[in-house]
């Protein structure tokens, strides 16, 4: 009887440290998924400033552009 317990106690020790070390492994897997992720969103987040950057950037020249041609009608117009 003793024989069968000591070998349950072995057997549920062996299957503890299995578990262990699965939950182990799955959590470090969690976590380099997570980091992913992170750099994930810190890519798409600098892909987004930059084209907003962009957007200002090219709103801002045709603002100027539009601004120097009313300066251009303008002076051809009060010219005349």
């Amino acid at each position: 009887m003793s024989v069968i317990v000591s070998g349950l106690i072995i057997y549920n020790n062996h299957l503890q440290k299995n578990t262990h070390k699965m939950l182990d492994e799955a959590q470090e897997m969690i976590r380099k998924y997570l980091n992913q992720i992170e750099e994930s969103f810190e890519k798409q987040e600098r892909i987004n400033n930059a084209q907003s950057n962009f957007n200002e950037s090219v709103t801002t020249n045709f603002i100027r552009h539009e601004d120097a041609l009313k300066i251009i009608v303008n002076y051809i117009r009060d010219a005349k």
